[in-house]
């Protein structure tokens, strides 16, 4: 990813490069046994700037550049550094992180989705963990795929999201939801039918009836979700480019926000009860003993 971290890699490279030929082109004329000022030990300390690059060293996972870094300040503590190991230090130190970085793949994460990116249920503004918490990790992967321009991925993973909102409403009317067995249209169907005769239109109360109106609208919602993307996506080879990712990812939030609004999120699952043990058969008494005796 492209952050705070891999720009400041390309900096301290190049910072330790040119101080290096700094230091190399003042003291061209000296032996290079010679003995650094203390101005030229703390320009070449500030070069190092050890504790920042501790950290990002190891966020990277550049370990034999830190082990480098490490032995590097061991030899800057001491009161006196010869200009041949600054020289070596300012010169194998970014050689070293260079030659780490081959071994790594870095992703260009666009400006507007480093937030984002960082904070992926935020993008949401949806508790999942208390709300939808089975759709928890395909909602961090829609904004992860989305910040990595994995469109098709990022809409793949919405579509996983919406599946836990069908299977939460089935399972608030009291419709049997089996992924492996039922496709969303026969869920959809049966919910369907469960609001009709759950709420029917003769005799309701207002209350029945602004509840028949919601179940009545997220059908219609996971249906339009359902034809128009959700079997395209699972079922063909179709790709999306950023914009209608982008549309998609959208209009899901939208619509998973409004469902936590209307009060439809997961029904918590009970632990399962443990097995007490088996009581231990008592010891058998020899014939004519008494328990006490």
């Amino acid at each position: 990813m492209m952050d705070r971290y891999t720009h400041f890699t390309a900096w301290y490279v190049s910072e330790l490069r040119f101080r290096k030929q700094w230091l190399d082109f003042n003291r061209s004329e000296e032996k290079i046994s010679v003995v650094l000022n203390d101005d030229e030990l703390a320009y070449v300390k500030s070069a190092l700037d050890a504790e920042r690059a501790k950290k990002w060293l190891t966020a990277l996972g550049l370990l034999h550049s830190l082990d480098y870094l490490e032995l590097a300040t061991v030899k800057l503590a001491a009161s006196k550094l010869k200009l041949s190991d600054a020289l070596a230090i300012l010169t194998q130190l970014p050689d070293r992180i260079m030659s780490e970085l081959k071994d790594s793949w870095q992703i260009h994460v666009p400006k507007e989705y480093i937030e984002p990116y960082r904070n992926p249920l935020g993008f949401w503004a949806i508790d999942f963990p208390s709300t939808f918490p089975t759709a928890n990790a395909d909602a961090v992967e829609t904004v992860k795929c989305l910040g990595a321009s994995r469109f098709t991925a990022a809409v793949f993973h919405s579509m996983r999201v919406l599946e836990v909102g069908i299977k939460a409403l089935a399972t608030k009317l009291g419709v049997a939801y089996d992924r492996q067995d039922k496709s969303w249209a026969s869920v959809l169907t049966a919910i369907q039918e469960k609001i009709d005769d759950k709420f029917p239109a003769k005799g309701i109360t207002q209350t029945n009836k602004a509840r028949r109106r919601v179940y009545h609208q997220m059908v219609a919602h996971f249906n339009t979700f359902m034809k128009a993307w959700r079997d395209y996506t699972i079922h063909n080879p179709i790709r999306y480019k950023r914009e209608t990712a982008i549309s998609i990812i959208s209009a899901v939030r939208a619509f998973m926000q409004a469902a936590v609004t209307d009060g439809l999120k997961e029904k918590p699952k009970l632990p399962k009860a443990k097995r007490l043990p088996k009581p231990a058969t008592p010891l058998a008494l020899p014939s004519g003993a008494h328990p006490s005796s």
